[in-house]
C-alpha cells in the first residue's frame, strides 16, 4: 500500500510505509534494551497474490531481515546486554546455521557473561556444522575471536568490566559518569558550558545521516546514552535519535521524544513557528504508529489549520499534512472520510506539485486503497490500474514500489471479480 513520507528530514519521500518490527527496542532505566525476535513472521509478502512477485522480492526481504537481526544483536552487545541476548542468539544460530556472525555474536555473548567454556563449545560446534554442510573452516574473523577468547586473561577481563575507563574499542572509550562528573565540577560557569556545547557538536557530528537504516542503529544505540544527557530535546540531533527510535520499532519512546521536543519548542520558539509545527508533526506521527491512530488524526486535524495560516493553504507543509490528516482518518477506522479527503487533496497535489510528484502519487496511491475499504473493489481496481503505468514511468518497471502497486493492483482485480460473482449469486 501507498502512503506518505511522514517523517520531516528523514530523507527523500518513500511511496512505502516502514516495515512494523515484533519487537521494539524501549528505554527503561536509561539504556537501550534490544531484542532479536523476528522483524517478520512467516514468509515475506505471503499475502501477495502474485507468486512472481513473491519469487522476485522476497528473498530480497528476507535478506535484509536476517541482515537487521545481525545489526540488532551488535547493537545489543554494545550496550552490554549480553546475558539478555543469549537466548534470542541461540535461536538465531538454530534457524540460520551457516551465518557466521550469529555464532560469533553467541560466542561473544557466552564469553561476556562469563561462560568462557560454552563460548569455546560453540565455535566448536561451529567448526563441525561448517564443515559437514560446507566442507569448510570457519571464517577469518570467527577464527580471531576463537582465539581471542582463548588468550584472554580473565582476572584482566574482570577487572576491565569495573574500570572507570574502558579500553579502547572499535576507536571507542568509555568513561564512567563519576570521572565526568567530577570533571564537571573542577570547571568554572563559563568552561562547563564551552565543554557542553562542545559535546553537542561533537555527538551531533557523529550521528549518521538516515537513522531509518538499519546499519546506522548499532552506532545511533552506542551514542543513545550520551545524547539523552548532552543534547537539548529540541535540538536536531535529538530529533535524528528519536526518528532511529521509532525507525528501529520503539515507537512510544520516539513519541515521548518528539512530546518533549514539542513543549521544548513551543517555550523556546513559540507555537507557530515553523520548527515547532515540524515538532508536532512528527509527534502527531509517531502517536499513530505507538497505537493511537484516532489520536494523530485529531493533533493533525489541530495542525492543519494553523499551518493553512502560517504557511499557506497550498504550501507543500500543507498539502503533507492534509495528506497524514486523511491517513489517519483511515487508519483510526473511516475509510469512506480518508477517501473523501484524498478525493479534495489529489486536484490541488496535481495542480501546485505536478502529476507524476512523489507527494501527488503518495495521494493517488492511499486513494486507491480507501475506495476498495469504503466498500468499492472495483473502484480500487480502476485507480490502481491508472497509477501502474505512471509508476513504471517514473520509478521504473522492476521497483520494489512499482512492484507493490501491481500486487495491489491484482489483490482489488480478485476481490473485485469475487465481488462481481457474489452480486450475480
Amino acid at each position: 500500500m501507498l502512503i506518505a513520507n511522514r517523517r520531516s528530514g528523514a530523507g527523500p519521500a518513500t511511496l512505502l510505509r516502514p516495515v512494523s518490527m515484533s519487537r521494539r527496542p524501549t528505554l527503561s532505566g536509561g539504556a537501550l534494551q534490544l531484542g532479536l525476535e523476528p522483524l517478520q513472521r512467516g514468509q515475506p509478502l505471503l499475502d501477495v497474490p502474485s507468486q512472481l512477485l513473491r519469487d522476485a522480492v522476497g528473498p530480497q526481504f528476507e535478506r535484509l531481515r536476517i541482515q537487521a537481526q545481525e545489526d540488532r544483536a551488535e547493537a545489543g552487545l554494545h550496550l552490554g546486554q549480553h546475558e539478555r541476548l543469549l537466548a534470542d542468539l541461540h535461536e538465531m544460530v538454530a534457524a540460520h546455521p551457516l551465518r557466521e556472525r550469529f555464532r560469533g555474536q553467541l560466542m561473544l555473548a557466552l564469553y561476556r557473561s562469563g561462560r568462557q567454556a560454552e563460548a569455546l563449545a560453540a565455535y566448536q560446534h561451529a567448526r563441525e556444522v561448517l564443515a559437514e554442510e560446507l566442507g569448510a573452516d570457519p571464517g577469518p574473523d570467527l577464527r580471531r575471536l576463537h582465539a581471542r577468547i582463548l588468550a584472554a586473561d580473565d582476572a584482566l577481563a574482570a577487572l576491565r568490566r569495573f574500570s572507570l575507563v574502558s579500553p579502547p574499542q572499535d576507536g571507542l572509550v568509555s568513561v564512567h559518569r563519576m570521572v565526568q562528573a567530577v570533571t564537571l565540577d573542577d570547571l568554572d560557569d563559563s568552561q562547563a558550558r564551552a565543554w557542553r556545547r562542545a559535546a553537542r557538536a561533537v555527538i551531533e557530528a557523529a550521528l549518521p545521516e538516515d537513522p531509518a537504516l538499519p546499519g546506522t542503529w548499532p552506532a545511533y544505540a552506542a551514542l543513545l546514552p550520551h545524547a539523552e544527557i548532552a543534547l537539548p530535546p529540541e535540538s536536531p540531533g535529538m530529533g535524528q535519535v528519536a526518528r532511529f527510535l521509532g525507525f528501529s520499532g520503539s515507537h512510544a519512546a520516539a513519541r515521548d521524544l518528539f512530546r518533549q521536543a514539542t513543549s521544548a519548542c513551543q517555550h523556546t520558539l513559540g507555537t507557530e513557528h515553523p520548527g515547532t509545527l515540524t515538532a508536532q508533526a512528527s509527534l502527531a506521527d509517531w502517536t499513530g504508529e505507538a497505537g493511537d491512530p484516532a489520536g494523530a488524526r485529531d493533533q493533525y486535524l489541530a495542525l492543519l489549520p494553523v499551518r493553512e495560516r502560517v504557511l499557506g493553504a497550498e504550501h507543500p507543509d500543507t498539502l503533507v499534512t492534509r495528506n497524514l490528516l486523511a491517513y489517519w482518518t483511515g487508519e483510526a477506522g473511516d475509510p469512506a472520510g480518508a477517501r473523501d479527503q484524498y478525493l479534495a487533496l489529489l486536484p490541488v497535489n496535481e495542480r501546485v506539485l505536478g502529476a507524476e510528484h512523489p507527494e501527488t502519487l503518495i495521494p493517488r496511491g492511499n486513494l486507491a486503497r480507501y475506495v476498495g475499504e469504503a466498500g468499492d473493489p472495483a473502484g480500487a481496481r480502476d485507480q490502481y490500474l491508472a497509477l501502474l503505468p505512471v509508476m513504471e514511468r517514473v520509478l521504473g518497471a522492476e521497483h520494489p514500489e512499482t512492484q507493490l502497486v501491481r500486487g495491489n493492483l491484482a489483490d482489488w482485480t480478485s476481490r473485485a471479480g469475487n465481488a462481481t460473482g457474489n452480486q450475480q449469486q
